[in-house]
């Protein structure tokens, strides 16, 4: 019956069209002018990026770098609501975000850019974000104080040291802009969320000293039982604009995390198909021992000399000092839960 009325329609329209005049046919309609205005979107504060400086070291237009580079910029990441570099890499093409599968712990960072491993992919300020070899090597920084987050695609030896040929992933954190902005937010969520950010800046009186304080508060609970997250950083920049067109800035950021979420998994067997008896392992199965399982803290610092000058200007030299630390114990089953001690 439906399609019987389709084609009565299309007859009446055909019939009404060849009624009507020619002259009511050829008229036409011009539409009103639409004028579409826009701010600046310089990639720093915008979410379109014109630049970066991972290519070169030098903050070089993206069009004139010989490479393939995209940037994530400070919007994108504060509008995406992303808690991990992870995240917010989830788009970027050439790489795989979250090689670990489903896991959401705010443990590591790993990224796989072309197939190759993780461990040695991740760089802080053109420095190697990575120490050592293994799981515990890998401190993950929170995307909040990072002003950009930068994929290199391709070998970047020349620039950066020991690196893996299939490029590299360098996480900016952020700088005194010269302005002031105030931001305070405060984040209620499932599993007993709670987070508290603020990210504040200015410049003195006379103009000789900018200034920008961002830090965080984070605690939740997990869909695991007898696991939580949580995480206290905070990073502090200065900058002295000595002269115009030099500047020293002087950077520090701390990070502590006391819980680590979770990070394991389950077999098939009696998720995705029942057991032996016809049960189901509960979603929130914990594979572990509560009394013994222990993962951090984790304590992350940073400190950065910068020069910047008129003709040269770019990512910082090699920090003088960074470390991180972490303690890991966990007991599980010899497959699927992947806890080693």
């Amino acid at each position: 019956m439906c399609r019987g009325l389709g084609m009565g329609v299309s007859v009446l329209a055909l019939v009404v069209g060849a009624l009507l005049p020619a002259a009511a046919l050829a008229e036409t309609v011009e539409l009103g002018t639409i004028i579409i205005r826009g701010g600046p979107d310089e990639g720093k504060s915008g979410k379109l990026a014109k630049a970066a400086s991972g290519g070169t070291k030098t903050e070089t237009p993206l069009v004139e770098v010989p490479q393939s580079v995209s940037v994530v910029t400070e919007t994108a990441i504060r509008e995406s609501g992303v808690t991990t570099i992870g995240q917010a890499l989830a788009y970027s093409p050439g790489l795989f975000a979250s090689p670990a599968g489903g896991n959401d712990s705010a443990r590591y960072d790993f990224q796989s850019l072309r197939g190759q491993g993780y461990n040695g992919a991740l760089f802080l300020d053109g420095m190697r974000g990575s120490f050592g070899s293994g799981n515990l090597s890998l401190p993950q920084f929170d995307p909040f104080n990072l002003e950009r987050i930068e994929v290199i695609r391709g070998p970047s030896s020349v620039l950066y040291g020991q690196g893996l040929p299939g490029g590299l992933i360098n996480a900016v954190t952020k700088r005194p802009t010269g302005g002031t902005h105030r931001e305070l937010a405060f984040t209620l969520g499932s599993e007993n969320r709670r987070e508290l950010r603020f990210d504040l800046g200015g410049s003195s009186r006379d103009g000789s000293f900018d200034f920008r304080l961002a830090g965080l508060a984070r605690a939740a609970d997990n869909r695991i039982g007898h696991v939580s997250e949580e995480r206290f950083a905070i990073a502090p920049s200065l900058r002295w604009n000595i002269a115009e067109g030099t500047s020293l800035t002087f950077f520090g950021s701390y990070q502590h995390d006391p819980e680590g979420g979770y990070y394991g998994s389950l077999p098939p067997e009696g998720l995705l198909t029942s057991l032996a008896d016809g049960r189901y392992i509960p979603c929130d199965f914990f594979a572990g021992e509560p009394d013994y399982d222990r993962f951090g803290p984790v304590f992350t610092s940073d400190t950065t000399l910068r020069h910047d000058a008129a003709e040269h200007t770019g990512s910082p030299p090699p920090s003088p000092w960074r470390g991180s630390s972490a303690n890991r114990r966990s007991f599980g089953p010899a497959r699927g839960c992947g806890g080693r001690g």
